[in-house]
């Protein structure tokens, strides 16, 4: 679990972006999900908002010896410090992905995903920025900037070979 703010990043098995889950201290402040994401996970999180995330936990049991343990389903709410982590592993169990970017991080992966990148690359970058320092972000965020703005102008251009061409 991060000691701050942070956003828990969705995805699918096959890495379309789903969502963000924006985190304080582990515990949920706000959901966002695209459409895919609704679709798949809307329900899971409406249940949630009022029942918490039902997960198993392994606890020793004291009273029976050193190796012996009890197996016990309980529900942790989504305002927990827990939270995450429960729903880490939640996604994990039912074939989904996630990274947690930290709050230093989320402009560089906003702007990651105005670019156009197929799912697994912004996936990959993603996860390359999430342990980078103050001055690496910088450098990331100055470099993707260009990007966009070199994007941008392509598509622009594109736009009006395109209206050359229909005016021919």
């Amino acid at each position: 679990m991060l000691d701050s703010a942070s956003e828990l990043i969705i995805f699918s098995s096959t890495l379309d972006l789903l969502g963000e889950v924006t985190l304080d201290r582990g515990a949920c402040i706000k959901i966002f999900l695209n459409s895919s994401g609704e679709k798949a996970l809307g329900q899971w999180f409406e249940e949630w908002q009022t029942q918490g995330i039902l997960h198993t936990r392994i606890y020793p049991d004291i009273n029976r010896g050193m190796h012996e343990y009890n197996l016990v389903a309980e529900r942790t709410q989504m305002r927990s410090p827990d939270f995450a982590d429960v729903l880490r592993t939640w996604l994990l169990e039912h074939k989904y992905h996630s990274l947690t970017v930290p709050a230093s991080a989320l402009t560089v992966w906003h702007l990651l995903c105005d670019l156009d990148l197929h799912s697994a690359e912004r996936y990959m970058l993603g996860a390359g920025i999430r342990h980078k320092s103050p001055h690496e972000l910088a450098a990331w965020e100055t470099s993707l900037q260009d990007m966009l703005e070199e994007q941008q102008a392509s598509k622009t251009k594109t736009k009006k070979t395109v209206r050359k061409r229909q005016k021919s």
